[in-house]
């Protein structure tokens, strides 16, 4: 079995490992999430490069540097297989996830406002991403403030007799509750059942703001006991890590 790592955008076996690109990363990521039905080859660029226009070439050339990463890591015949006139399609139970442990999972997940590369991967050659990055610090800080702008409003509400249907046309946002959890959401975000599953695996006294669009999507976490937060950006497909990091970051906010 080869396992791909998402966030590093790595392939390895047991013995060893290969680097890939981005495109390439996003790629295979795709192809993992429906294996092993065919993908449409203007699926596959819809979501590796976006609105961005290219030719089949480019997704020809990002093939083909996977299987040549296969081929570094003794596969004989690529599980990557052409479907011609239509697109590719993964073979089954030859390439899976990467799903880091906790310890891995807390030395890369990001505390606080601290900034470092977002878990969806930038690449200095493709602007949009470089552009994400360049700003990544700013949304940071704004997330940080509307968890406090929340938690402010939680507290009046209580003291006030305040409602949050007050106030939540005003703002754009949605609160919900999912068991112990308060959970803000941007309106243009749905409370989607792996996300409501999602948080009911990781209940805690917290506070949890969503927020998403087609590029990726974004979530914060704060502990309300110790007043300790994570952000992580995540693209589809990337929800089982994202499990990895929360639950490695409970487990230090205990310690």
């Amino acid at each position: 079995m080869i396992l791909f790592n998402s966030i590093n955008n790595r392939l390895s076996n047991d013995h060893l490992t290969a680097k890939i690109g981005y495109r390439e990363a996003q790629v295979l990521d795709l192809l993992i999430q429906h294996s092993p039905n065919v993908v449409k080859k203007d699926d596959i660029i819809q979501h590796a490069w976006g609105n961005q226009y290219i030719g089949e070439t480019s997704l020809a050339k990002s093939i083909s540097a996977l299987r040549h990463a296969l081929l570094k890591l003794g596969t004989k015949d690529s599980p990557i297989v052409t479907v011609p006139k239509v697109g590719y399609r993964l073979v089954a139970n030859h390439i899976d996830y990467d799903m880091p442990e906790p310890k891995q999972a807390q030395a890369q997940m990001e505390v606080g406002c601290k900034v470092s590369a977002p878990v969806i991967t930038t690449a200095a050659a493709h602007e949009s991403r470089a552009t994400l990055y360049h700003y990544k610090a700013t949304i940071c800080y704004l997330t940080t403030f509307s968890l406090l702008f929340a938690a402010v409003l939680l507290a009046l509400s209580k003291s006030y007799g305040w409602h949050w249907d007050n106030v939540n046309s005003k703002y754009s946002l949605t609160i919900t509750t999912v068991g112990k959890i308060e959970v803000i959401r941007a309106q243009n975000t749905p409370l989607s059942p792996p996300i409501a599953q999602f948080l009911s695996q990781h209940q805690c006294h917290c506070v949890v703001y969503l927020e998403q669009n087609d590029r990726y999507s974004e979530l914060s976490w704060m502990d309300r006991n110790n007043h300790r937060s994570i952000n992580i950006f995540y693209s589809k497909g990337q929800l089982k890590l994202v499990s990895g990091y929360i639950t490695a970051f409970m487990k230090e906010s205990q310690l």
